[in-house]
């Protein structure tokens, strides 16, 4: 891994010292039962260079709110706008994962602009919440919405979600979707040893499994594992050593 590069891009493109925190109480702090500062939240949520971030507290999300059914947790949320980055303001869920202690940060929204200079950017974004989630006790995972695949309509005319193939890079994984899975007996040779794949993660480092994924994959409810040594942390360290070949 070209470190010194990593570096570099990383001071350019992850400022905190330039970013601004709107909203972080008491009460925001005491939800989550974790002393949150405002250098802490801007690396958090990975919010790059120059942003304005609003912090609230959601309770529950309504059917207005999450119209197409995503499974949003109550939380923490971080709205980040930064019209050099992204094409709408990034939003970020700091939630309690299911047991005491235990935190878990939900990426809601995340659309980086199509800028070639920044190619790559959101695997730098996971590196850097993950680095600062180890600074918080009991961090547990990433999660997100990994959007597109077979079933999805387009964007908008001829554009098609991503995620679903982008998130997989970055170290994100789940149990391969049944759409896709039922397509198995229709390639029996090839991509070889497809039909003992479990996991997103086997299916994607097969030979020619990348491609079987892009057109046969379908969007899904993928984690990141925080915890040191894991999968998600081995495969997001691969992507950053090839970062600059890609």
């Amino acid at each position: 891994m070209n470190k010194e590069l990593i570096i570099e891009f990383q001071k350019e493109h992850f400022d905190g010292s330039s970013c601004v925190v709107e909203g972080l109480t008491s009460e925001v702090k005491a939800a989550l039962g974790c002393d949150l500062d405002d250098e802490l939240v801007v690396a958090l949520v990975g919010a790059p260079t120059g942003s304005h971030i609003k912090v609230g507290l959601k309770r529950q999300w309504t059917d207005e709110e999450i119209p197409d059914g995503e499974e949003v947790p109550a939380g923490i949320v971080f709205v980040i706008a930064n019209d050099r980055y992204f094409d709408e303001p990034a939003e970020v869920v700091v939630f309690l994962d299911g047991l005491v202690n235990r935190i878990g940060i939900y990426l809601k929204l995340i659309v980086f602009k199509n800028n070639p200079g920044l190619k790559g950017i959101a695997g730098h974004m996971i590196h850097v919440m993950a680095e600062a989630a180890g600074k918080v006790p009991g961090s547990s995972r990433l999660k997100l919405w990994a959007a597109g695949g077979l079933l999805w309509e387009d964007m908008a005319p001829g554009l098609r979600w991503g995620g679903y193939v982008a998130w997989p890079k970055y170290g994100f994984d789940c149990v391969i979707p049944s759409p896709t899975r039922a397509l198995f007996k229709h390639f029996p040779y090839y991509p070889a040893g497809l039909d003992a794949c479990r996991l997103v993660s086997e299916l994607i480092a097969l030979d020619g499994g990348r491609d079987f994924w892009r057109f046969a994959g379908e969007g899904s409810y993928m984690n990141f594992d925080l915890s040191q040594g894991s999968k998600s942390r081995s495969t997001l360290d691969k992507f950053l050593q090839g970062w600059r070949s890609k």
